[in-house]
């Protein structure tokens, strides 16, 4: 090894250490909770979308898996859950009513909620547990402890706890859909279902 790369080394090194101080620093901080819990939705939010394309490749007996993902890569949960639902009509596959109320929940309720916060600036109350919505018609003067220059409706915001129970009902659900007694009903071409469901049942809601 020469002596630059003996230079470049003891540089990446220090590097990597100013990452990691700053990594526990800003994760440690006053936002600390923002991250985990927005972090926490999305991790199982995208493992369910994910899981949700495996099933329908395995429903049309898809055998080319780099062909359908081109196919569905522009598709959004929302779409899949109703292309689902309708593939499965097509291909005379049962849906047990307990596996369709808990996709029709992720459906109606769970995507508009992950719009909106892939879709808003958030920030935490410092008043209340809640995240706030900011847009630029409602920004959160007063939440945030300053003045408003201007006069606007105050922001939207989802309380801290409420954002938890949604995020671990993905994650019960999540596990739910990649489930070993679901893949066997898959392939003994039984009705689609989960024998004994975690996620809690969702309340019922014809909210589109």
């Amino acid at each position: 090894m020469t002596d630059d790369d003996d230079s470049l080394a003891m540089s990446q090194s220090k590097q990597e250490k100013a990452l990691e101080a700053k990594r526990a620093a800003i994760f440690s901080g006053a936002d600390r909770d923002l991250y985990l819990h927005v972090g926490y939705f999305f991790a199982w939010y995208n493992h369910i979308d994910w899981k949700i394309t495996n099933l329908m490749a395995l429903i049309m007996g898809e055998r080319d898996f780099s062909a359908f993902a081109l196919l569905v890569q522009r598709m959004d949960a929302r779409r899949k859950v109703r292309s689902l639902i309708k593939l499965c009509k097509i291909k005379n596959r049962e849906i047990e009513q307990p596996l369709l109320d808990r996709l029709r929940h992720f459906e109606r309720k769970i995507c508009p909620l992950r719009e909106k916060l892939a879709h808003h600036g958030l920030a935490r109350d410092e008043k209340k547990s809640r995240f706030l919505y900011m847009r630029m018609d409602r920004l959160p003067w007063k939440e945030l402890g300053m003045e408003a220059p201007i006069k606007q409706p105050p922001p939207g915001g989802i309380d801290v706890m409420v954002l938890f129970q949604h995020a671990y009902w993905l994650h019960l659900f999540s596990e739910e859909l990649g489930s070993n007694d679901l893949l066997n009903r898959l392939i003994e071409n039984r009705p689609l279902g989960v024998k004994s469901p975690h996620s809690p049942p969702p309340a019922t809601d014809d909210t589109p």
